[in-house]
C-alpha cells in the first residue's frame, strides 16, 4: 500500500506530465500555425490538430480558414501499413466552428470554394466489425473509405460525411444530413440517410 507521501508525489508527477503534454500540444499548434500561415491557412487558436508528421500529411492550395474548437485528426492504421491518412485543401475553403475532421487510415480531399458549416463531422474510415475480436482491436475498414468533396460545395451545419462519400461539384448538403456514397453534381441532398431533394438549376 502506498504511503501518503508517495501518493502526493505520484499526483504531483501526473499533474506535471499533463502540463508538459498540454505545453507540447500548444507548441505543436503554434509551430503548425506559423508554418502554414505563409501558405494561407488561418486557424482559430482553439483548433486542435492531432497526429504524426502533420506537415507532410496536409496539403493546401490557397486560403483556408478553420473555425473555433474544431478538431483535425490525421493518422495511419497501426494494423495496416497501407491505410494512411491525409488531408488536401483547395483554395478559398471555409471550415466552421466545432467541426470534427478525422482522416484516419484514408485521405480526405476538400476542393476549392467549399463551405463546411459549424458542427460537421467527416470520418474517412470505419472500425472493423468482425465478430471474432473486439472492434477496438481491429484494423480500420478499407472499403468504403476516404472522402472527396469537389469544388463549390456547401455542407450544412451538423452534417455527417461517412467513409466513401463523394460530393460532386456544385452540390449542397442540408443541415443534419448523414451522407454515404455519391452525391451527383449540382444537386441538393438531405435527410438520414441523405437522399436527393432536388437539382440545382
Amino acid at each position: 500500500m502506498l504511503s501518503k507521501e508517495m501518493l502526493v508525489a505520484y499526483c504531483f508527477f501526473l499533474a506535471l506530465l499533463r502540463g508538459v503534454n498540454r505545453l507540447r500540444k500548444r507548441l505543436d499548434f503554434l509551430v503548425l500555425r506559423e508554418i502554414y500561415r505563409s501558405r494561407m491557412l488561418e486557424m482559430h487558436h482553439t483548433v486542435e490538430v492531432v497526429g504524426l508528421d502533420i506537415l507532410e500529411k496536409v496539403k493546401i492550395e490557397g486560403r483556408v480558414y478553420v473555425g473555433a474548437l474544431s478538431v483535425i485528426v490525421i493518422d495511419d492504421d497501426k494494423f495496416n501499413s497501407e491505410a494512411k491518412g491525409s488531408i488536401s485543401f483547395g483554395s478559398d475553403v471555409y471550415v466552421g466552428d466545432q467541426c470534427n475532421i478525422r482522416a484516419c487510415g484514408a485521405p480526405i480531399f476538400i476542393g476549392s470554394k467549399v463551405m463546411i458549416a459549424n458542427g460537421c463531422t467527416l470520418v474517412s474510415t470505419n472500425h472493423g466489425m468482425s465478430s471474432r475480436s473486439a472492434m477496438i482491436d481491429q484494423p480500420w475498414s478499407t472499403f468504403p473509405s476516404g472522402i472527396t468533396i469537389e469544388e463549390n460545395v456547401w455542407i450544412g451545419a451538423h452534417a455527417v460525411l461517412l467513409p466513401g462519400t463523394q460530393i460532386r461539384t456544385g452540390s449542397i448538403i442540408a443541415a443534419g444530413a448523414v451522407v454515404t456514397g455519391e452525391v451527383p453534381a449540382m444537386s441538393v441532398f438531405g435527410g438520414v440517410p441523405a437522399r436527393m431533394i432536388k437539382r440545382r438549376i
